[in-house]
This record gives C-alpha cells, structure tokens and sequence, in this order.
C-alpha cells in the first residue's frame, strides 16, 4: 500500500514516506491480532472480531489468513478423541502428524488415515465452513502432533 496511514480496528499507524509502497500485515492468531509494516511489529493487541482495514491511500493486493498451531503430542487411548476449535467459513489447509490409526473429522466430513507405526504427515483441504476439528483414535490408540491450521483468502 502507499499513502500517509494504514487503520486496523480502528488503531491508525503512520507510514512514512507516504510515496512507497509498503506490505503490511494483519495476522490473527490465538485471540490476537498482530500489525506489522514492512515486517516490523507495531500492534499486538486482543482481537474483537475481525478488524476493519483502511488506509488513506493506494491498496494494491488484500488478503485474509488465519492460523492455528497446536506443537503439542497428544497420546490418545483407544475411542478417545481430541478437537479444536476454528469457527472460520471459508476453505482450510490442515496438516497434522499422526502415528496410529485416527480419523480426522471437520464438522461433518470423516477422513480416515491410514495406520503408521511412525508419525506421518497428513494434510486435508476442506473447502465448508468449520467449527470444529476433531481426531479420534481407532484400534489401538493414537498420537498426534503438529497440527497447523491455514485460512486464506482475498479481503
């Protein structure tokens, strides 16, 4: 973007020289939403709803990302299952690591996933809206780790 101010939920941030173009980012995360201009951070503050963008100048490209990470290993017994809450309505990327054997259910839709003695990355494109992503785990039990959640898309 070009102009003389970014606003973000209503927080106005300078841009300074008002003649270049500058990326800037709003990433909401965890309860949060970061501002960064030019990869520099200017804002972290609680998120209340999606923050409203606007600046008094040139808008070049604008995108929508959300993200969740989960880094923990969660060792699930036979039948158990753990979920996440999203609440997003657009298309997702989902990857997680999974040893056992699980199914991967995002509100409705069941993806089985094969056994593996061994963590095994598995990614899932789902294109409904999401409330909610759940594994459980079948036959012997299960573990899993690394889940990355990605939203994205124009603003």
């Amino acid at each position: 973007m070009r102009g003389r101010w970014l606003e973000v939920g209503g927080q106005r941030y300078g841009l300074a020289p008002d003649d270049v173009w500058h990326q800037a980012e709003v990433i909401q995360a965890e309860g949060r939403h970061e501002v960064r201009v030019g990869g520099v951070l200017r804002a972290s503050l609680p998120r209340v709803g999606t923050p409203a963008f606007s600046s008094d100048g040139d808008v070049e490209c604008r995108t929508v990302a959300s993200v969740l990470h989960d880094e923990a290993v969660h060792e699930l017994p036979h039948g158990s299952e753990y979920v996440w809450r999203w609440g997003g309505d657009g298309p997702i990327e989902l990857s997680l690591a999974v040893r056992g054997e699980v199914e991967v259910t995002i509100d409705s839709t069941v993806v089985p996933v094969t056994p593996s003695d061994e963590f095994t990355l598995v990614r899932v494109d789902h294109v409904a809206p999401v409330h909610e992503i759940a594994v459980r785990a079948t036959e012997d039990g299960a573990a899993v780790a690394d889940l990355a959640v990605y939203a994205r898309s124009p603003a």
